[in-house]
C-alpha cells in the first residue's frame, strides 16, 4: 500500500515537471541542465512536436513570397522585349537590309534599313545631285539623280524643244536646247549661209538665211540701187544692180512737136482722148508712179507731141486748188486740182483758170485737162487748139521716169 502511494507520487511529480518545461519552451524559457534525462526526453518531446508547426509555418511564408518573386522577373522580362531591336540601333536585324546606326536619311543607309538608292527621293550626299522620287526623265531631275541640263542628251519637258547630247551651236538642236532656225542669230552648218539673228530681208543676210546677192530679186538697201531678179544688161538694171545709165530726155519749160522717139528714158502711164471723162485722177497717179511726170498732147495716133514739159512728181501735182498761182519747176508754171484743172503754162505767164486756164500770153504753150470730183473729165487745150470738149481727135498722155 505504501509503496503505490509512493509510486504516484514520483510520477505525479514527474508529470508536474515535464509540463513546466514544455511551458518554458513554448515561451522561450531556459530548460535548466539539472533536469537530467527528464529535461532530455521533455526537449526531445517539444521539439518532436513543434518541428512540423514551425516547419509548416516557414514553409507557408516561402511559398506565399515566391509568387511576387516571380512576378516582378516577369515584369522585367516584358520590358526588355518592348526595348528589343529596332533601325538605327547599329545591330543588323531579321527585316533590315542596312544598320548604320543612325537615323539620317542622305547617306547609304536610309532610316527605314534600305539601302540608298536613285529614285528613293533622299538625295544621297556627295552621289546624288538631286532626288526626285521617281524614274522619269524628262523633269528636273533624270533617272540617274543628276540635274537636267542642256547637253545631257535627255529633253527636259517644257524647258528643252531639243537635247542632242552635245554643245555644239551648228547643229539641228543649239547649246541652249532650242530648235535651229533662221533668224536665231546661229549659222545652221549645211543649212544656212548666214544668220544675222533678224527678219529683215533688205540687208546682207536675207530673211531665208541666204546670203543677198545682186539678181535674187531683193533689193539689199545701201548696196544695190536697183535689183530686178536677173542678170540681164542693158534692161534698166545692170547685173551689178547698178541702174542703167540711159541719156534720158529733159528739157527745159514748155516744147513743142517733139518725136516720140527721142523721149528716151520716159513712159507712157496713161492716155486717153480729150472727149473721154470719168478716169479717177488718183487711178492715173497710181498707174504714173515714178519720180518725173511729164504732161502732153497730140493728134490721136500720131508719133509728135504737139506739146509737153515734165517736172519732178511731187511739184507737179502740188495741190494748187483754183488759185491762178502756180507751182514752177522746171522752166513751167504748175497748177493742179482733182477738181478743177490741171495744167502747165511758161514759167511768169499770168494764169486765167476758169476752170482751165484762158491765159492769152503764148497760147500755143499752154496745156490744160478738166477736172471735177476726183475725176478728168473732157476738154479743153493742147496749146492753142482749144474748146477740145468731146474731141475724139486729140489725145492727152501722161509719161513718167526715174
Amino acid at each position: 500500500m505504501r509503496r503505490a502511494w509512493l509510486g504516484a507520487l514520483l510520477v505525479g511529480a514527474a508529470t508536474a515537471e515535464g509540463c513546466a518545461k514544455g511551458s518554458a519552451l513554448d515561451t522561450g524559457g531556459v530548460v535548466s541542465d539539472s533536469a537530467g534525462p527528464t529535461t532530455t526526453t521533455t526537449t526531445t518531446e517539444a521539439t518532436t512536436t513543434e518541428a512540423p508547426s514551425t516547419s509548416t509555418t516557414t514553409g507557408s511564408s516561402t511559398t506565399t513570397d515566391e509568387p511576387s518573386t516571380t512576378d516582378a522577373t516577369d515584369a522585367t522580362g516584358s520590358q526588355n522585349t518592348t526595348d528589343g531591336p529596332k533601325c538605327g540601333d547599329g545591330q543588323l536585324d531579321p527585316g533590315e537590309l542596312c544598320d548604320d546606326g543612325n537615323v539620317l536619311n542622305n547617306d547609304a543607309c536610309t532610316n527605314s534599313c534600305k539601302f540608298a538608292a536613285c529614285g528613293d527621293g533622299f538625295v544621297l550626299a556627295g552621289t546624288e545631285e538631286c532626288d526626285d522620287g521617281n524614274a522619269i526623265d524628262g523633269d528636273d531631275c533624270t533617272n540617274m539623280c543628276t540635274g537636267a541640263v542642256c547637253g545631257d542628251g535627255v529633253v527636259h519637258v517644257g524647258l528643252e524643244a531639243c537635247d542632242d547630247g552635245n554643245l555644239d551651236d551648228a547643229d539641228a538642236c543649239t547649246n541652249q536646247c532650242a530648235l535651229a532656225g533662221c533668224g536665231d542669230g546661229i549659222v545652221m552648218m549645211g543649212v544656212e549661209e548666214c544668220d544675222d539673228g533678224n527678219a529683215e530681208n533688205t540687208d546682207a543676210c536675207t530673211a531665208s538665211c541666204k546670203n543677198a546677192v545682186c539678181g535674187d530679186g531683193i533689193l539689199w538697201l545701201g548696196s544695190e540701187e536697183c535689183e530686178d531678179g536677173n542678170q540681164v544688161p542693158g534692161d534698166g538694171c545692170e547685173p551689178d544692180c547698178k541702174k542703167t545709165v540711159i541719156n534720158k530726155y529733159t528739157a527745159f519749160g514748155p516744147q513743142q512737136n517733139v518725136q516720140s522717139a527721142s523721149l528716151v528714158g520716159w513712159q507712157v502711164c496713161y492716155v486717153d482722148q480729150f472727149g473721154h471723162s470719168g478716169t479717177p485722177v488718183s487711178q492715173i497717179l497710181q498707174q504714173c508712179g515714178k519720180v518725173n511726170l511729164m504732161l502732153a498732147c497730140r493728134p490721136s495716133g500720131s508719133e509728135t507731141y504737139t506739146l509737153l514739159a515734165h517736172g519732178p512728181r511731187a511739184l507737179v501735182t502740188a495741190d494748187t486748188g483754183q488759185s491762178n498761182t502756180p507751182t514752177v519747176a522746171n522752166g513751167s508754171g504748175w497748177y493742179f486740182s482733182d477738181a478743177f484743172s490741171w495744167g502747165f503754162a511758161v514759167e511768169g505767164d499770168p494764169l486765167d483758170r476758169n476752170s482751165c486756164d484762158i491765159g492769152g500770153v503764148n497760147p500755143e504753150r499752154r496745156l490744160c485737162f478738166h477736172t471735177t470730183g476726183g475725176q478728168i473729165n473732157g476738154g479743153f487745150r493742147c496749146g492753142s487748139n482749144e474748146f477740145l470738149n468731146g474731141s475724139p481727135d486729140w489725145e492727152r498722155v501722161v509719161l513718167h521716169a526715174d
